[in-house]
């Protein structure tokens, strides 16, 4: 496990001091440091994911949540899998634990891609409100591997598996 700066705790020692620019410095670093310091989890040993259809392999899975300076819950997240060969127009990919924040009914973008073994196929790709879904739909098509890749999804609570 990487090691975490821990900034409320240096922060009250410095505010107790009364130095004001060396309270800014650790802010400074704590903010330098968010996305390097954060824990990257795994699926299969953290949370899992699901599809409909359904998963055969994952190649890779990971979430890497964090909370902002609003304490506004995040995620960068990032998956491929492959699937059963077949036709069809897309999947519905779950992440267990985690719940996608509702943007006043508007959906947050995710970058997807899905594949046929040799060609991708453009698509449409975002996370479902209120769930851990991220829906991508695309022409029909048989396809095998679907990935996804966000930056910045926000979420409504801390993730079920995030210390």
């Amino acid at each position: 496990m990487q090691p975490r700066f821990r900034v409320p705790l240096l922060t009250q020692i410095i505010v107790d001091k009364g130095g004001f620019q060396l309270q800014r410095l650790f802010k400074f670093f704590d903010e330098l440091s968010r996305g390097s310091w954060e824990k990257k989890y795994i699926e299969g040993t953290d949370f899992d994911l699901t599809s409909s259809p359904a998963v055969v392999s994952t190649i890779r899975a990971w979430i890497r949540p964090y909370q902002d300076e609003d304490r506004v819950w995040s995620c960068d997240l990032g998956a491929c899998y492959t699937v059963a060969s077949g036709a069809r127009t897309g999947v519905t990919a779950t992440f267990t634990g985690i719940k996608f924040k509702n943007t006043a009914g508007l959906f947050q973008p995710v970058t997807g891609f899905a594949m046929d073994g040799t060609a991708p196929y453009p698509e449409q790709c975002y996370a479902e409100l209120n769930t851990g879904n991220i829906i991508l739909k695309h022409a029909s098509a048989t396809t095998t591997i679907y990935g996804f890749s966000a930056h910045g999804i926000e979420l409504e609570e801390q993730p079920d598996f995030a210390e």
